[in-house]
């Protein structure tokens, strides 16, 4: 108490408070409680009976940890709950599998029960580091992202680590104002998305009908959808009852959207993109060519190798987003794979005309896809490649359409290549210095956790 009014006398504009930066680091859930935060509120409120208490402030979820402070009575004298949920690796909120509704802060709301999840929900402390090519523009589409899905969540606020400044660990820098330097692309991200839904309700989410893509339509005097993806480049029809729409990026440049007869063409990318149009424009997302089910869904993986923490089946387990993705590994000798791939069979020959790849993140730290070559299995036992990627980088998942074919399974197959003199998989290493290798990855024939392939999908016919 004495702590909390010697602050107060000194900085008495200070409104909102927390006991203990993560503290899941230092103390169980239960002591936490009744050691800390129970005592801490009583203090504050005495004081400032008015002020507002953010109980908790994990690092990430934690669902033990809270699971045990509701149980020591965190809720019965919590203000608000506070939680950090950063990302690993820097993925994206949909690759951490933040969306679904038994993970993430759906799983957080479920432990707290009914009282206690109503109370307002805080990101008191997450962010994305910037550096590198792929980071620096990925820092913005996964702001924008994250700003929508808590539009949607109803997450009362969520302070960025961090607004301005230069520390990072490691070399990295986590800011959206670089100290004395530049203003990022992140930052532009994050003052105009805001603004596109100040005021505005929760997001409803939208159907599009489109794999590995997201929609919210929000409440308000005219009509807005925001809609994105997987970070997949995908075409889609935009339908509306107007003759042009406006068009917004995730920086705040606007265009006009002409429509003909009702409809227009729209490029979607991980980068969110806003349509907003008079009231009753009744704005819609749909494929420009209907997609049937998955068809590769749950149907066994064959890889040429594969690492010992990792698992082939991932590929096939319908989501672009698994936590981890496929790795290489070494041969069954132990040696290095000299061809690394993975075979899928379909379920019985069927017709297909579309392919999705999914690398996994080079966000941060990891390698993932660059070269390699989609082949399918005609009838007759031939492989027949439909598709030949060259250069992947920004995009982690990518589309490929081609005519369609009977086919009776799917492979992808990625090729090595030289750098200084050295036979390596051509793979990006690591989102850094346009996916060549690091310092700290060295140099080196290897194919063990070297190739990551998230997921693999197919389909034929909406009717299939």
């Amino acid at each position: 108490e004495l702590l909390v009014t010697t602050i107060n006398e000194r900085a008495p504009g200070i409104s909102t408070w927390a006991a203990w930066n993560e503290p899941n680091m230092t103390y169980g859930g239960a002591d936490y409680t009744t050691m800390i935060e129970q005592p801490f509120v009583r203090a504050v409120h005495s004081v400032d009976p008015d002020a507002m208490v953010l109980a908790g402030n994990t690092l990430n979820i934690d669902p033990q940890w809270w699971a045990d402070a509701v149980a020591a009575g965190i809720c019965d004298t919590a203000d608000a709950i506070g939680v950090h949920p950063y990302t690993g690796w820097a993925r994206s909120w949909e690759e951490e599998g933040y969306t679904s509704d038994d993970s993430g802060l759906g799983e957080l709301r479920e432990i707290l029960g009914p009282d206690c999840s109503a109370l307002p929900l805080w990101d008191t402390e997450s962010g994305w580091t910037s550096d590198g090519d792929a980071a620096y523009w990925a820092q913005a589409s996964n702001i924008a992202r994250k700003l929508l899905w808590y539009n949607h969540e109803n997450v009362a606020g969520w302070t960025y680590f961090f607004s301005e400044g230069g520390w990072g660990e490691n070399g990295l820098s986590w800011s959206l104002i670089q100290h004395e330097s530049y203003v990022k692309a992140g930052a532009l991200a994050f003052a105009s998305v805001s603004r596109q839904i100040e005021g505005r309700g929760g997001g409803e989410l939208v159907d599009t009908g489109i794999p590995n893509s997201y929609a919210l339509r929000f409440p308000g005097d005219d009509d807005l959808v925001a809609v994105w993806t997987d970070d997949m480049r995908v075409e889609a029809t935009v339908t509306a009852t107007a003759e042009e729409l406006e068009l917004a990026d995730q920086y705040g440049a606007t265009t006009t959207l002409p429509l003909v007869d009702g409809q227009a063409r729209l490029t979607l990318t991980g980068a969110p993109l806003f349509l907003r149009g008079a009231p009753g424009t009744a704005i819609a997302i749909t494929p420009t060519s209907p997609f049937g089910p998955d068809l590769l869904t749950g149907r066994p993986v064959t890889a040429s190798s594969t690492n010992d923490d990792s698992d082939a089946s991932i590929i096939t387990s319908g989501t672009v987003n698994p936590y981890r993705p496929w790795r290489s590994g070494n041969a069954d000798d132990g040696g290095i794979d000299p061809a690394p791939s993975v075979e899928i069979s379909l379920a019985s020959p069927t017709t297909i005309d579309r392919i999705a790849v999914a690398s996994g993140s080079i966000v941060c730290c990891e390698s993932g896809l660059r070269d390699y070559t989609v082949s399918v299995r005609s009838i007759d036992g031939e492989w027949v490649p439909v598709a030949v990627q060259e250069g992947q980088f920004t995009d982690r998942v990518m589309l490929f359409t081609f005519d369609p074919i009977e086919a009776t399974a799917v492979r992808v197959e990625i090729p090595w290549t030289t750098i200084r003199d050295t036979r390596v998989p051509a793979v990006n290493f690591t989102g850094f210095a346009g996916g060549l290798p690091p310092p700290f990855m060295g140099l080196q024939a290897e194919s063990d956790y070297v190739v990551a392939i998230s997921a693999v999908q197919a389909w034929g016919a909406a009717s299939q």
